[in-house]
């Protein structure tokens, strides 16, 4: 008797499996790159690196905080609705950095 094999994944599936990998190492690689960028925002908006030092660990807190609301509420509001309601919240602040003036 054959030994049982799973069934191979769909085409989709595949895709979407790599295009979330490559999203977390862009992300991951954007994210390691704050360190070495501090000299360059110190000089390009003439702000103290006490100051860039809080605004990324203020990043971080907001994410972590994110990611548990994210957690607690998805089974309350389910997958559907906590998609477009992040998808609303991201094009919202998308626009607001739009039309923002420059520093």
């Amino acid at each position: 008797m054959a030994p049982d094999l799973a069934p191979a994944q769909p085409r989709a599936h595949r895709f979407l499996y790599s295009l979330g990998l490559t999203s977390f190492l862009l992300i991951g690689a954007l994210q390691a790159m704050y360190g070495p960028a501090f000299p360059y925002f110190q000089t390009r908006y003439q702000v103290p690196a006490s100051q860039l030092g809080l605004m990324v660990s203020f990043h971080f807190l907001s994410a972590m905080v994110g990611t548990i609301l994210a957690g607690a509420s998805l089974h309350r509001l389910g997958y559907r609705r906590l998609l477009v309601a992040a998808a609303v919240l991201l094009a919202t602040g998308s626009g607001g950095m739009a039309v923002s003036p420059a520093w």
